[in-house]
C-alpha cells in the first residue's frame, strides 16, 4: 500500500461553530475520514493545512497533485465549484458528494454523486459507496469524463498546448487553457459590445448588412470580429455536445412525476443552440461585406 498517497477534500467551510462548519467538519471527520484512511491516504482540507502564504496557491496545488480529490457539493458553495473545475481540467481522480434532499447542479448532473447524510443510517450507507468508488480508483478503472474533457479537447485549446515547445506539466496546462479561455473572452466582450449597439439599434441583422454601420472600421476590424464569432462558435459547439448528452442521460433516468427535469435540460441546450444559430447568422451578414 502506498504510504504516500493524498486525498484532498474540496467542501463549505462557513464560519467557526456555524451550521455549515458543523456540518462539512462531521461529513469531513466520520464518512471521508476512515474511509480514506483506510485506502492508506493522508487527508487535506483548505483550512486544515496550516500553511503560510497565499492559502488559494496551496489549495491550487492540491488541487492539481493530489491523487484523489473529494468534493462536498453541499449548498452549492462557488468556492467548490470553482475548485472543482480546476480538479476536472487534471482529468484525475474525483469523487464527489451531496447531502440528501439537494439536487445534483446541471453541470455535473452525468457524474455518479455519493448522496450521503450525518444521521448513522445514511452515513454508513455514504461510507459503503465511498469505500466502493476508491476501490475502482485503486484498480484503474477511474474514467476521467467531466463537463471539462470536451472543452479540454476543443480545438484551440489543443492548439494553445501544442504551440509550446516543451514538455507541459500539470500546472503549466491549467495555466496554459485559462490563459487562452481568457483571450477568447476578451475577444468575445468586443463584439458582443458590437452586438449590444446593434441590438439597441432595433434591426441586428439589417445593419449588420449596412457598410455605413462600419465606417468607423477597417478590415481588419472585421477580420477581427469573424475571428472573434469562429472561436466563440468553436466553444460553444464543444458546450453543445456537453448538453446534448446531458439531455439524452436526462432521459433515460428521469422518473415519471418529474419530466420537468427534461424540460429543464432541453432549455439549457436550446439556449446554446439559439445563440449558435444567431452566431452563424451575424457570420453570414459580416462576410457579405467582409
Amino acid at each position: 500500500m502506498d504510504s504516500n498517497k493524498n486525498c484532498f477534500v474540496i467542501c463549505p467551510i462557513g464560519n467557526e461553530r456555524s451550521a455549515t462548519r458543523r456540518c462539512s467538519d462531521l461529513t469531513f471527520d466520520y464518512i471521508i475520514t476512515p474511509v480514506v484512511k483506510n485506502h492508506g491516504y493522508s487527508l487535506n482540507r483548505a483550512d486544515r493545512m496550516g500553511k503560510t502564504g497565499m492559502i488559494s496557491n496551496h489549495i491550487i496545488k492540491q488541487l492539481l497533485d493530489s491523487d484523489l480529490v473529494i468534493a462536498d457539493l453541499t449548498d452549492y458553495n462557488p468556492n467548490v465549484f470553482y475548485e472543482l473545475a480546476i480538479r476536472h481540467i487534471t482529468q484525475k481522480p474525483c469523487i464527489q458528494m451531496l447531502k440528501y434532499g439537494q439536487k445534483v447542479p446541471f453541470d455535473v448532473y452525468g457524474i455518479e454523486t455519493i448522496f450521503f447524510d450525518i444521521d448513522l443510517k445514511n452515513a454508513e450507507q455514504a461510507k459503503n459507496k465511498l469505500d466502493e468508488q476508491i476501490k475502482l480508483i485503486e484498480k484503474g478503472e477511474f474514467k476521467g469524463t467531466n463537463p471539462i474533457t470536451p472543452v479540454h479537447e476543443n480545438p484551440l485549446i489543443q492548439q494553445a498546448l501544442q504551440d509550446s515547445k516543451r514538455e507541459l506539466k500539470d500546472n503549466e496546462i491549467l495555466i496554459s487553457i485559462l490563459e487562452t479561455v481568457n483571450y477568447l473572452t476578451n475577444e468575445t466582450v468586443e463584439i458582443q459590445r458590437e452586438i449590444s449597439s446593434l441590438r439597441e439599434s432595433g434591426n441586428y441583422i439589417g445593419n449588420l448588412g449596412n457598410k455605413r454601420f462600419y465606417k468607423s472600421f477597417n478590415d481588419s476590424d472585421l477580420k477581427r470580429d469573424l475571428d472573434s464569432i469562429n472561436q466563440e462558435l468553436s466553444l460553444l459547439n464543444s458546450v453543445y455536445i456537453i448538453l446534448d448528452n446531458n439531455v439524452e442521460k436526462v432521459a433515460e433516468t428521469v422518473e415519471p412525476g418529474e419530466a420537468w427535469e427534461l424540460n429543464e435540460a432541453m432549455a439549457e441546450r436550446g439556449v446554446i443552440e439559439n445563440r449558435i444559430e444567431f452566431l452563424k447568422n451575424v457570420k453570414k451578414e459580416i462576410e457579405k461585406i467582409y
